[in-house]
């Protein structure tokens, strides 16, 4: 499409918008980690190459391909609670961040749709609970990728719909002579509109399931052995200035 000198004024405003909203009521919060783990909600989608790795850490693929690709991921769940009135055995998350390793690939490659996933899923189902808490206030729940590789939400085998074929494009035969031409075939309607329904339908069981164990864990309360308060906050990164370089 190109640039849009549109969509540039619109994400610079409500970028400064966000920020300065921010500042403006910023106030004093009380933080704590928690780690889990989440088992079955994801599976890797390259058991070959998993198995083809090499490193001083052995790789075991001598089970069933199914049981190995439940396996064969990063189960870890990092939770990030934030509360805005000092902890007590009373208080709910003002807000959530997750981090945990899942690809947002729940939507079939064939749909043509712009849709959050499985973390638009996720963060819409724990803002609708933090809201519920918060008697109604709006509340923010983030939801980031960890270590992915090639895990994918681990969804029914229903909802991964065939690609396209190649094939005759002409709905007759060509006379003598004539080049036959080829191009993707589109799968019937229904059977497309049928897996997309599959797909959304699973996307949002499992949004849910993820939302449960996160909202479980960070439930616990900052006040208590599950959540950890003592935390360094330290820079990651630095930007340097390259006057001299030309791309």
């Amino acid at each position: 499409m190109g640039y849009d000198p549109r969509l540039e004024r619109l994400l610079v405003t409500k970028i400064a918008e966000a920020v300065r909203h921010a500042n403006a009521t910023r106030r004093h919060a009380w933080a704590a980690w928690a780690i889990d783990s989440i088992t079955d909600a994801t599976r890797n989608r390259s058991i070959t190459a998993y198995c083809a790795n090499t490193g001083p850490v052995p790789v075991a693929c001598g089970r069933d391909s199914a049981s190995l690709a439940l396996a064969a991921q990063n189960h870890q769940l990092a939770v990030l609670r934030i509360d805005t009135l000092p902890p007590n055995e009373a208080s709910v998350p003002a807000a959530l961040l997750s981090i945990f390793a899942i690809h947002s690939t729940g939507n079939p490659n064939t749909t043509t749709l712009l849709d959050a996933d499985i973390h638009g899923a996720v963060m819409r189902e724990l803002e609708r609970r933090l809201d519920a808490a918060n008697n109604g206030k709006s509340s923010v729940a983030l939801f980031l990728n960890g270590t992915e590789g090639d895990a994918s939400p681990n969804l029914a085998r229903e909802t991964r719909c065939p690609r396209p074929a190649l094939g005759p494009a002409l709905p007759f035969t060509p006379v003598r002579g004539m080049a036959p031409e080829y191009d993707f075939i589109r799968l019937p309607e229904a059977r497309m509109e049928r897996c997309l329904w599959n797909a959304w339908r699973e996307l949002d069981r499992l949004g849910r399931q993820i939302a449960d164990k996160k909202w479980s864990v960070a439930a616990k309360g900052i006040r208590t052995a599950a959540l950890d308060d003592r935390f360094a906050i330290r820079r990651a990164f630095q930007t340097i200035d390259l006057p001299n370089f030309e791309g």
